[in-house]
């Protein structure tokens, strides 16, 4: 038996701004949202955008924008490095933060009384 949208894929897209993305960083891309998706079941979507800052022969910069599509407010984060993988494990790992956050206040929410006057 299932509850909630559990089974359902989360729609996730990446996009790329300067460059190609390898199988390989999509692979993990999925698993990680997979990942969020199953512990965070109001989780919808996920875009993500990656981006080559700077010129090749001028020194690697990446940016790695996500947004989190939620009920209510969604949550966008960005973070920029030499190296491609550490922006985008940051930015999982900060996306990932702010939905612990969120269950969190919900759950607070959740379990403090009416206040009848």
């Amino acid at each position: 038996m299932q509850r909630g949208n559990e089974g359902i894929p989360v729609k996730t897209e990446l996009t790329s701004e300067g460059m190609k993305l390898a199988p390989r960083l999509r692979r993990f891309v999925e698993k990680r949202i997979e990942r969020l998706k199953g512990r965070y079941r109001e989780l919808e979507r996920v875009r993500l955008n990656f981006k080559r800052e700077t010129p090749r022969k001028a020194g690697r910069s990446y940016s790695v924008n996500a947004r989190l599509e939620l009920p209510g407010h969604d949550r966008i984060v960005e973070k920029r490095s030499s190296n491609l993988g550490q922006a985008l494990t940051r930015v999982l790992d900060v996306a990932e933060r702010q939905l612990r956050k969120r269950n969190r206040q919900y759950k607070a929410r959740r379990r403090e009384p009416a206040m009848n006057f």
